[in-house]
């Protein structure tokens, strides 16, 4: 049960799965000392890829791990008191709880950590300072994880200059971001030619939902690891409501090998994540027009070309920044072109279903 159905992200590689290609090219970015950017929906992954790929890394190159759960950050002020409260704990201890709002990680037998400078506790005026000061007395080759980067909202600018700075005086720090391709991501991505991180992008590592034959094999390996019997009939009945993103079909598998029936556990997490789903699309749809919500709910009858789109009454600027974002952004959509006409639907039945309920 615990090498593939888990509540908490994987630690280790060996509880990975699926994920092979993602996280050879992750490895490799971390040992060139680069930065990458883990991209993908909500469930796909990204956070147990970042987290058990840089730990094999720390293993290997005896460092340590910090990753920042940033999901309820909302400003860089936040995600700097996190880091400094990380930093102070990875000085302070030994512990490998990776499951805290902010937590770190060291190799087991690992000797003294190689720390220097002070940390300071940001206040209005030195954010950028305390950041920097906080990640130059890291220990050499140290991995920061920066989970859902894109919830950090306001002074943008602020922000890139401060990883410019560190990408620039402490070029041994490996940061590894993970979200969608929005907000600091996509500033630092395509940051023009005056600005600090121009030349300088993370590398893109993208987690998309499973093929259909590696989600069977997930879901049959696991319950046949925990004894639980099961039927061919419930295993597409699964695929067919939850699609193939690893999170849904991980907490379907979990609830089977605690001891739900089939239909019990299935009704449970499709009814939980429809409703997070629809969470996620409202707030996407959060100032914009009423048509954005009338096109999101027409996508959800089945592909739609642009011109089907349109017919909402919504502005060709206005449907262009909705695809580009729920297409590009969030991979919550994919775009098939059919003949000569491009259709877009959503990439798993998940957020199909949740759309029909906006």
């Amino acid at each position: 049960m615990q090498e593939y159905f888990n509540i908490h992200p994987r630690t280790e590689l060996k509880m990975l799965y699926g994920r092979k290609k993602e996280v050879e090219k992750l490895l490799k970015v971390l040992h060139a000392s680069g930065w990458a950017v883990v991209l993908g929906p909500r469930m796909a992954g990204k956070t147990s890829l970042s987290i058990a790929t840089a730990v094999e890394y720390a293993k290997d190159a005896r460092t340590a791990v910090i990753y920042l759960n940033l999901s309820t950050a909302k400003s860089f002020r936040d995600l700097t008191l996190r880091l400094v409260s990380a930093v102070s704990k990875l000085k302070e201890s030994r512990k490998r709880n990776i499951n805290a709002e902010f937590s770190v990680f060291i190799p087991a037998g690992l000797g003294s950590l190689g720390f220097s400078g002070k940390l300071h506790r940001p206040n209005e005026h030195r954010v950028s300072e305390s950041f920097e000061d906080a990640i130059m007395t890291l220990p050499p080759d140290t991995v920061i994880i920066l989970d859902e980067i894109q919830e950090v909202k306001g002074r943008l600018d602020r922000m890139t200059r401060a990883f410019w700075v560190v990408f620039n005086e402490r070029p041994d720090i490996r940061i590894v971001f993970t979200g969608s391709y929005s907000g600091v991501v996509k500033k630092v991505a395509e940051a023009h030619h005056e600005e600090p991180m121009f030349g300088r992008p993370p590398v893109q590592i993208k987690v998309l939902p499973w093929a259909r034959k590696t989600a069977e094999e997930f879901l049959i390996k696991g319950l046949k690891g925990c004894g639980v019997d099961y039927e061919d009939v419930e295993i597409d009945e699964t695929i067919s409501l939850l699609g193939t993103l690893p999170g849904w079909l991980n907490e379907y598998g979990f609830r089977r090998c605690i001891g739900e029936s089939h239909s019990e556990a299935l009704s449970i997490v499709s009814t939980s994540a429809v409703q997070r789903a629809k969470r996620e699309l409202e707030n996407i749809l959060k100032g914009r027009g009423p048509a954005s919500r009338e096109v999101v709910r027409k996508l959800s009858e089945g592909p739609k070309s642009w011109s089907e789109l349109l017919s909402t009454g919504i502005s060709k600027p206005s449907l262009s920044s909705l695809l580009e974002v729920l297409t590009d952004g969030l991979f919550l959509l994919k775009k098939e072109t059919i003949g000569h006409r491009v259709f877009y639907s959503f990439t798993n039945p998940v957020y199909r279903d949740a759309a029909r309920l906006l």
